[in-house]
């Protein structure tokens, strides 16, 4: 699974890089959100796990555009805050237990290789 974190939080860059990496991932993060679709494509993202503690509306664009793409990326989010968000973008906790993180991750990349699959098949 190739990853691509996204966000501010430099600390939270080094500790889901080492978890994920433990875990047989390729890891890449980027602190600008506005960055998210080039660099996406130019690792091969699998899964974006977007930090949108300090920037929802750039955190919408950003989910907007990677929708767009034409291989499909899961998309993750974890915040700091919480709270108002369910409704709006579903986040995870961004301190949470990583195993939550990861069971995440691993889905989300699931239902993108389901979907590919599918589109081949129809094609």
């Amino acid at each position: 699974m190739r990853v691509l974190i996204v966000g501010l939080d430099r600390q939270f860059h080094r500790m889901a890089r080492m978890l994920f990496e433990r875990r047989g991932a390729s890891v890449h993060a980027i602190a600008d959100a506005a960055d998210v679709v080039e660099q996406a494509r130019r690792h091969g993202t699998d899964v974006v796990i977007l930090d949108t503690s300090n920037a929802m509306t750039a955190s919408a664009r950003a989910i907007a555009t990677l929708r767009m793409l034409a291989a499909p990326v899961g998309i993750v989010l974890v915040s700091d805050e919480l709270d108002g968000m369910a409704q709006t973008l579903p986040a995870l906790p961004k301190w949470g237990p990583f195993d939550d993180l990861f069971e995440r991750a691993a889905s989300a990349h699931a239902r993108t290789r389901e979907s590919i699959g599918a589109a081949r098949a129809s094609a």
